[in-house]
């Protein structure tokens, strides 16, 4: 629950410290999940695009993320054609990497006209991503973060969403747990093995939400192995509810992914 300024102030800090993806999707904004199909318009399309241009300015690549799971007919084209507009319209802003974000939601599909074109969730996903990597055409970079996306790498339904989308589109991962203790350069290559392609690790640290909100994360960053660089396409820092006490440990992430085999917490 960042402010426009806190976000802006967010992308120099990053910046400075040689970080160069900032990932836009919090679900606060109601455009990203809740009203995933409007368009941006009047005080949230002029606060999007000055983020836009605040990256660009300080080369930070800026990902929109959007998150239709919890209404999305997935079989229904009005429903894709809207999923499609909504990119579209923020591509028209010049961004050219967007997050389909899966999380979250029931692992069932809820409609029955759904029930009956695809035989469960994965299958349904599948389709998603691929006309959504189909329609948005050459150029783009789109990362996925499926409905199941923690455990050791290799689950039946992780390696069956892999091998039913396009080989350039990217899975966010975040390890063996939700929260993960340690990122282990072994399970990325089992990863690798099982879908297809390198993790992009959606690392939920520093986070400190739902059970997790009385604690302060401010410690450095530790238990990611000094060779993940190897193995893995990136790392997708998830920050706190507390803005200035989430610069610590990303400022000790940057470290990290600057010099990952001679870092030192």
């Amino acid at each position: 629950p960042y402010t426009h300024e806190q976000r802006l102030e967010l992308v120099d800090f990053l910046a400075d410290r040689g970080m160069n993806t900032f990932v836009y999707g919090p679900k606060d904004d109601p455009l990203v999940r809740a009203r995933w199909r409007d368009p941006y318009d009047g005080g949230a399309l002029h606060r999007l695009a000055e983020l836009v241009n605040r990256c660009r300015a300080r080369d930070v690549q800026l990902m929109y993320c959007v998150s239709p799971g919890l209404s999305m007919r997935y079989s229904d084209p009005r429903d894709m054609d809207a999923l499609v507009a909504k990119v579209a319209s923020v591509a028209g802003l010049g961004v050219h990497a967007f997050g389909l974000l899966l999380d979250d939601i029931p692992l069932e599909l809820q409609h029955a006209e759904d029930r009956v074109a695809f035989s469960d969730l994965a299958e349904a996903h599948a389709a998603v991503i691929r006309t959504l990597a189909d329609r948005l055409g050459p150029g783009r970079q789109l990362a996925v973060c499926p409905t199941v996306y923690w455990g050791r790498g290799d689950e039946a339904w992780i390696a069956r969403l892999g091998a039913a989308i396009p080989g350039d589109v990217d899975l966010f991962w975040t390890g063996r747990a939700i929260c993960s203790p340690t990122l282990d350069l072994d399970d990325a290559r089992r990863f690798e093995n099982a879908t297809g392609r390198a993790p992009l690790y959606w690392d939920n640290y520093p986070v400190n939400d739902v059970a997790m909100c009385y604690e302060l994360h401010i410690g450095p960053y530790r238990g990611r192995d000094p060779h993940l660089w190897r193995a893995a396409t990136g790392v997708i820092a998830n920050g706190m509810e507390l803005f200035e006490s989430s610069k610590i440990p990303f400022a000790t992430i940057a470290d990290y992914l600057r010099d990952p085999e001679g870092y030192d917490p």
